[in-house]
């Protein structure tokens, strides 16, 4: 088990990772099968990241995605989603396109820009929305038959200090 960190870290870190591979696909003939294969795994991970670390449903009807062709462009992660709203009568009566782009900063953890339309006053409830969910502490375990499962603390308890030894150690086994 890795130690917890924060969506937003974990979702960065990999998207740095599936960049790198990449790079050394098109730079480095030599590494191209290993580094191909990282790269999907590296691809899997990130679409596992945006189905359950970014909004989806509750108006966010087409769920949220990860930009990663944007990359980590000036250290600033972009993140798409688009939000149905509804009308006085309860119907659904249009959508709207956003990009979330989330920026390091020292004393905050990050900074949230919100572009699109601002209908209904839509855009602070997208920056309260993305600020909670990439606040949430996720970890990775390495189960008995060796997988890597992902996990969040807003489903689960954060672990202790003797889950995470216990799972360095089924770590140092596998290696």
């Amino acid at each position: 088990m890795l130690r917890p960190q924060k969506a937003y870290v974990a979702i960065a870190n990999t998207l740095q990772a599936y960049q790198n591979v990449c790079e050394n696909i098109h730079c480095n003939t030599t590494y191209k099968v290993g580094a191909t294969d990282w790269a999907s795994k590296h691809r899997e991970t990130l679409e596992y990241m945006q189905d359950h670390f970014l909004p989806s449903g509750s108006g966010y009807d087409s769920g949220s995605t990860i930009d990663i062709d944007h990359g980590l462009k000036n250290g600033v992660l972009k993140l798409h989603t688009s939000f149905h709203h509804m009308n006085e009568n309860g119907y659904y009566d249009g959508w709207t396109e956003h990009d979330v782009y989330v920026k390091p900063d020292l004393m905050f953890g990050f900074t949230l820009r919100i572009t699109g339309s601002n209908r209904n006053d839509i855009k602070d409830m997208i920056a309260e929305d993305f600020d909670s969910l990439l606040n949430d502490d996720v970890w990775q375990t390495i189960g008995e038959d060796y997988n890597i499962d992902w996990h969040t603390s807003r489903y689960e308890s954060l672990p202790t200090e003797d889950e995470i030894s216990k799972s360095y150690d089924r770590k140092r086994q596998s290696v």
